[in-house]
């Protein structure tokens, strides 16, 4: 599971949603929904990532943060 990182380097940029916004050309609640990681696969894509990231000056894979979930990342001993 991912979760995108987006506030955190729009915050170390100075950066307002809004400003990231225009920079992007992506509306302020789209930005906000983001960063409360409120997204589905169908109103995400990798160019608005890859936007995103280019507004920010940092790596489209920056802005991807992996989370751990344990359960699912150990194995099954009865396998």
């Amino acid at each position: 599971m991912y979760s995108l990182q987006i506030k955190k380097y729009r915050v170390r940029n100075h950066l307002t949603q809004t400003q990231l916004a225009k920079k992007t050309g992506f509306t302020q609640q789209y930005i906000s929904s983001l960063e409360k990681n409120n997204y589905t696969t169908r109103n995400l894509s990798l160019t608005a990532i890859e936007k995103i990231a280019i507004a920010l000056g940092v790596h489209p894979l920056d802005l991807l943060h992996e989370t751990s979930n344990k359960k699912d990342n150990r194995i099954e001993a009865n396998n």
